[in-house]
């Protein structure tokens, strides 16, 4: 299968990879619109990973990227500076909805003096990102990806585990401070059947009582 690499020369568009097109010598990608099946499906896949790291709290740049470059078959220079634009919205969205949130105490659950604090290192970060991806070959580029995903993945396994045993632990305390409950419940239960079952056992003699002076006041008034 032919490489998507805008700067490999060719003749026809076969030369070129998938959604690119051969113009003056030079595969070119094709234009958004219109859309393939295959990046319809690709935009959906980004839309949903995009709400869940937004939920999380994560931006998922690491977890667009290998759509943008196996989706939309962009090279690897191109598609990290489309995630640019789209961690940048989801940071945007995430915030507009959490702007006006305040917790218990009344304040912004935003921390703006925090993120005053770490605004300047990832500004200073995100600018030699930017240059490193325009001087690094798409080689380091995807290396890079590839390792930045292994420990990702990593981490978040961690989390998890930590997150199950905890609320494993949770569930168990759960149980166990609604067993006497339960127990006291049950003999309730039982106490209830018993006593039940003892007036089930009267009644039968206060009927032959009750029978018996019938029989009694009968006999009299035939007297």
């Amino acid at each position: 299968m032919p490489t998507a690499d805008p700067s490999q020369r060719c003749d026809v568009d076969t030369d070129c990879g998938v959604l690119y097109s051969c113009e003056n010598h030079q595969c070119i990608h094709k234009d958004l619109f219109p859309l393939t099946s295959r990046e319809i499906f690709s935009t959906i896949l980004i839309m949903v990973i995009s709400g869940f790291a937004n939920t999380g709290g994560l931006g998922g740049g690491a977890l667009m990227s290998p759509v943008l470059l196996i989706g939309f078959n962009y090279d690897a220079t191109k598609a990290i500076q489309i995630v640019y634009s789209l961690v940048f919205g989801g940071a945007v969205g995430n915030f507009l909805n959490v702007v006006r949130v305040k917790d218990k105490s009344g304040k912004p659950v935003v921390d703006y003096d925090l993120s005053m604090v770490c605004m300047p290192p990832m500004l200073l970060g995100a600018t030699l990102g930017v240059l490193l991806n325009r001087m690094s070959p798409p080689v380091v580029i995807i290396a890079g990806l590839i390792m930045l995903l292994i420990f990702v993945f990593l981490k978040v396994m961690k989390k998890a585990n930590v997150e199950y045993k905890k609320e494993s632990i949770k569930i168990a305390e759960l149980k166990a401070s609604m067993q006497p409950v339960l127990n006291d419940g049950t003999s309730q239960q039982d106490t209830s059947t018993d006593q039940s079952q003892d007036d089930i056992s009267i009644n039968p003699t206060d009927d032959k009582k009750s029978g018996k002076k019938g029989e009694a006041t009968t006999s009299s008034m035939g007297v």
